[in-house]
């Protein structure tokens, strides 16, 4: 039987990454990230996280900022998130007061709808 991952990694503020992560586990983000980051869980950006860069993964919240092409099953923006981009998903949630500057294409079981 295969294990499941319980794991988190954690972008501390005042850090800044650049290049390219493969995770299995759950990624917090709240500091500054250039590249491509690829989640088999989730990925949450905080109110003082920067992402620049594509992204694939399971789950994806943004409280902060994000510059790219998105992939994941679900996103939602927070009231204080800010996505500028493309975003492909099977369902997207915008709070009020949460920004998207952009392209999206919601999936479906009977083909793909931009909005």
């Amino acid at each position: 039987m295969a294990r499941k991952i319980i794991a988190t990694t954690i972008i501390s503020k005042g850090a800044e990454i650049y290049g390219r992560l493969e995770l299995d586990c759950a990624i917090h983000i709240d500091g500054k990230v250039k590249g491509e980051i690829k989640s088999h869980s989730h990925i949450l950006i905080s109110n003082s996280g920067v992402l620049k860069g594509d992204i694939k993964c399971d789950k994806l919240i943004v409280s902060g900022e994000v510059e790219g092409k998105i992939e994941a099953n679900f996103v939602e923006i927070t009231k204080k998130g800010f996505i500028k981009g493309e975003i492909i998903t099977n369902e997207l949630v915008i709070e009020e007061g949460g920004i998207f500057e952009g392209k999206s294409t919601i999936k479906s079981a009977n083909g793909s709808k931009k909005l």
